[in-house]
């Protein structure tokens, strides 16, 4: 490959390893609203994030309310004083609140609530004025749960729903209009007949509702076109080993992440749908994780985030999520904080928001993140993508190697290169082997400068 590529590629990486020297854990920009918990957000091409969650009505413990709130990037706190959103009935702390964006300065935000005995149902409530004022909300569909209010947008901008609890996961698809609000989510009663964590992703018009424990997960997919109120329209997933499931949409279709991988693969793995079965097991994470949420952009780009030992760590993927990037911390989180949304801008840049899972209203924390600062670099190689990431292994040491995949799935790398030579300014190369390295930098504060030389099994290096 040209010289020209090559010095892109050592470029591309040097500041990679530059970030990982320079910049301290948890040194995310964050920001505070609230208090609450049941966080949504969504994040517009601007950067700009809205936000949405649900608090203790005051004087009334069995009431919940929506508040919301418009963040500047990179804002550590709100724009504009909270709104609080108008609808029927009263509220659960148990659901989500979901904020979608359908068009410019249009923001809708989803929450389950009851308006009568056990007459559980979805609602919408929409601005127009990019979030400034909300018109009152209104009935999108019948939810025969408490635990409802997550939400996507397919591509005719229909809202894909999901929910459920320990009787069992419940999916809908629904006008936006509320024309649909005399139908009822559908109740699914699969191998794992649970809906305790419950999720739900579009991907052009197909949607999949994903439900389980803390063992087991399945889904159920409702192709484009097919009839959301007939049972026999969504295909049952093959059953997944894992709890606390996500998934996510895009133009790379669905994905999922889960929190119990099969045994010797992981602790937090993803998986990619290819049409009803899910692809290979790839590990994300490899420790025991307490909550998790999934994203992916209109570039395809894949977001994970987990908490696990008061941190929220986030992970990238180019590639449809067959190679994903080391774990890297955000930000420090109290115990319990396992209400995780996230959403990413088409640039990369996006916005996680975290809160408690008990339902008792605390400050929920926003971190501000950037996927193209994940520690990771990938090059085209022939028809296969190779990614080259590094990680902080403790000390003054950097480790590096080498992955690859072809078609959205990991092959070895040695079918695309004959070899991986790592080099770094201003450290110590300690170890040296197959398509990885270790390095030691010669001070806690260098900042090394990263040279990669990939040698194909064909053609020129790179």
């Amino acid at each position: 490959m040209p010289i020209r590529r090559r010095a892109l590629l050592s470029a591309a990486l040097a500041p990679l390893l530059a970030t990982l020297a320079a910049v301290p854990a948890h040194a995310a920009r964050t920001a505070v609203v609230g208090p609450g918990h049941a966080p949504g957000i969504a994040v517009d091409a601007a950067g700009t994030a809205y936000a949405a969650w649900k608090y203790e009505v005051p004087g009334e413990p069995t009431d919940n309310g929506t508040r919301f709130c418009v963040l500047a990037r990179d804002a550590r706190g709100c724009s504009a004083p909270p709104v609080d959103l108008a609808f029927p009935g009263a509220g659960y702390y148990v659901g989500t609140v979901s904020v979608l964006l359908p068009a410019p300065g249009v923001v809708d935000v989803v929450v389950g609530r009851v308006e009568g005995p056990l007459d559980y149902a979805v609602f919408l409530s929409r601005s127009t004025d990019g979030g400034r004022t909300f018109a009152p909300g209104y009935r999108l569909n019948g939810a025969g749960t408490q635990a409802a209010g997550a939400a996507e947008l397919t591509a005719d901008g229909r809202v894909a729903l999901g929910g459920g609890d320990i009787r069992g996961l419940r999916a809908g698809l629904a006008r936006a209009d509320g024309s649909d609000e005399e139908t009822q989510m559908m109740s699914f009663d699969g191998d794992v007949n649970s809906g305790f964590y419950s999720d739900v992703a579009a991907a052009g018009n197909d949607v999949v509702a994903l439900g389980g424990n803390n063992n087991a997960s399945q889904g159920f997919r409702l192709p484009a076109g097919a009839a959301p109120d007939d049972e026999t329209a969504w295909r049952a997933l093959p059953v997944q080993r894992g709890g606390r499931g996500k998934v996510a949409g895009g133009p790379v279709g669905i994905v999922s992440l889960l929190d119990s991988a099969p045994a010797g693969q992981g602790q937090l793995y993803a998986q990619r749908l290819e049409g009803d079965a899910w692809g290979p097991v790839v590990p994300v994470f490899r420790d025991k994780v307490s909550g998790t949420e999934l994203a992916q952009n209109e570039a395809g780009r894949q977001l994970a985030l987990w908490t696990a030992d008061n941190r929220l760590s986030f992970a990238g993927s180019d590639d449809g999520g067959a190679l994903w990037s080391y774990g890297e911390p955000l930000m420090t989180v109290p115990d319990g904080s396992n209400d995780i949304s996230a959403d990413v801008a088409p640039d990369g840049r996006g916005a996680a928001a975290v809160g408690e899972q008990s339902g008792d209203d605390e400050p929920i924390r926003i971190a501000w993140l950037d996927l193209r600062r994940t520690p990771q670099a990938t090059v085209q190689v022939g028809d296969a993508l190779v990614q080259v990431r590094s990680s902080c292994l403790g000390g003054r040491r950097i480790g590096m190697d080498a992955r690859a995949s072809r078609a959205g799935r990991k092959i070895p790398v040695s079918s695309v290169l004959r070899s991986a030579r790592f080099s770094a300014r201003r450290a110590v190369r300690t170890r040296a082997r197959g398509y990885s390295a270790t390095f030691r930098l010669r001070s806690a504060r260098a900042k090394p400068a990263a040279r990669v030389r990939l040698t194909p099994r064909t053609g020129p290096a790179v």
